[in-house]
């Protein structure tokens, strides 16, 4: 009886394996096209940014001209005022932006099926269009889960939600109106390709590092040689670390904020004479652990 129970539980975790492994690819290669969409598209709508109880609205136009991108973003809150600028690879944005820039698709060791549970959760509409929802759950206390809504012709990302360790929504970025033009995706494809891939940063020769990150953070593939910042990511979440010098006017005491899925935290190290300050879209406790654990090389 015994080896019969046995067989049966090899079969059941042998399914389980191939059932992880098929969810795995299918979200991989749905986030691999929201990466290509992003590049690719030319599109207009109403999006929604709510944090808590607080929800702003915006008009967003992504277009291409030449082979670059271009972007505005009109706020439909308050005093109206619209902000254009050409992309580039080191613009500051947000992340429901720059989210699909920084994954990395690799499936193999270091991927992101080694850090988040990977599953599609079905079909559905949003602004109006066919969907597909991806849900990507932390398997640790060290980051956030996403939840994800891509455009089911696109790929484009619709909606993203960044979920507390209890599966609460901390932020929603979402498309309540869309318009795409899809004449220009062809065209766009081998111009733009490029640039949204970019090269594997080295490490620069920092005289301070982190002694501890969370599993699978590595340093960011569009970090800079700026030797008083660097930031790691582990495909989907990023932590950036800023070296400043230490102002005497600083209370001394450790000092964490918070607001929605956005954190900072900052240690004094006075020996060093300098602030660090650890700032990511993770839980308190990473950056808090990422901020203690700097050390400096001997001089």
């Amino acid at each position: 009886m015994r080896p019969l129970l046995t067989a049966i539980l090899l079969g059941f975790s042998l399914i389980t394996a191939a059932s992880e492994n098929t969810a795995d690819s299918e979200v991989l290669s749905w986030l691999e096209r929201m990466g290509q969409s992003h590049h690719q598209l030319s599109y207009q709508g109403i999006v929604t940014y709510q944090v808590g109880e607080q929800l702003s609205s915006f008009r967003v136009r992504h277009w291409l001209e030449n082979g670059q991108e271009h972007e505005s973003l009109e706020p439909l809150d308050g005093q109206s005022s619209e902000v254009h600028k050409q992309r580039q690879e080191q613009d500051c944005e947000h992340t429901n932006s720059q989210l699909l820039r920084r994954v990395k698709l690799d499936a193999s060791e270091g991927g992101l099926h080694a850090s988040y549970q990977l599953s599609m959760q079905g079909d559905r509409r949003q602004a109006g269009r066919e969907a597909v929802e991806l849900l990507l759950q932390p398997k640790d206390s060290y980051r956030y889960g996403y939840r994800m809504v891509l455009d089911a012709d696109t790929g484009l990302m619709l909606r993203n939600e960044i979920l507390s360790l209890q599966g609460d929504p901390l932020e929603r970025f979402q498309f309540v109106m869309l318009d795409i033009d899809t004449a220009q995706i062809d065209d766009a494809a081998e111009v733009l390709l490029d640039s949204a891939m970019p090269n594997q940063t080295q490490q620069a020769d920092l005289a301070w590092q982190p002694t501890w990150l969370p599993a699978g953070f590595k340093l960011s593939e569009t970090a800079t040689s700026d030797l008083q910042s660097q930031s790691y990511t582990d495909g989907l979440a990023v932590i950036s670390i800023f070296i400043e010098p230490l102002d005497s006017r600083y209370p001394g005491r450790d000092m964490g904020m918070r607001h929605g899925a956005s954190v900072s935290y900052s240690v004094a190290y006075p020996d060093q004479q300098v602030l660090v300050t650890v700032v990511g879209e993770v839980p308190l406790v990473t950056v808090r652990e990422v901020a203690h654990s700097m050390r400096w090389s001997e001089k």
